[in-house]
This record gives structure tokens, sequence and C-alpha cells, in this order.
């Protein structure tokens, strides 16, 4: 009767140390998705921030030729 127990208590340790060996791998497997998640938006940030770049470039010149077009109104008005 007691091999029985003894058994049954190593087959419940071994079960135990497989659970949590499972565990482990599904936190690793999330913090790898998580990682890559993370980056995935980093890199969707750094290109938004690349087109607002661009996009306020294109403002400027847009305002300068503005300037510089009211500069010239104003010399052939005076």
């Amino acid at each position: 009767m007691r091999g029985k127990v003894k058994r049954n208590q190593e087959c419940s340790n071994n079960n135990t140390v497989i659970l949590e060996v499972m565990i482990k791998e599904r936190h690793k497997e999330k913090r790898v998705q998580d990682q890559m998640e993370m980056r995935r938006l980093i890199e969707r940030a750094q290109d938004q921030m690349c087109r607002l770049i661009e996009m306020n470039m294109q403002l400027g010149r847009i305002q300068l030729s503005q300037l510089g077009f009211r500069n010239q109104e104003q010399r052939f008005n005076h």
C-alpha cells in the first residue's frame, strides 16, 4: 500500500513540475509576443514621425514661398 501512495505522490510531483514548466513556457512566449508587438508599435510610431517631419518641411516651404510672394507684392505696390 505504501508503494502505491508513494508512486501517486511521485506522479503528482511530476505533474506539478510539468505544469510549472508549461506555465513558464507560456509566459516566455507571451513576453516574446509582447516584445514583437512593441517593436511593431515603435516602428509604426517612427514611420508616423518621419511623415510628420516631411509634412512639416513641406509646410515650411509653402510658408516661405507665400512669404516671398507677399514681399514681391509689397514691392510692386509701393
